[in-house]
């Protein structure tokens, strides 16, 4: 399984999220990333990202 987090690094909500983000990657078998629209564009559009809540 791939999991990727879209996340900003000014957004609260992401970096709330973050420290259960990393206790998945370590609790699961996971292939994960973090990625930002900001500088992964291309990845964001694939994945039908087109904002990060506030």
């Amino acid at each position: 399984m791939v999991f990727v987090g879209f996340c900003a690094e000014w957004c609260g909500s992401c970096r709330s999220f973050a420290p259960v983000f990393r206790g998945q990657r370590e609790a699961w078998t996971l292939c994960s990333a973090r990625s930002t629209p900001k500088t992964e564009p291309a990845l964001a559009a694939a994945a039908r990202i087109t904002s990060i809540r506030l």
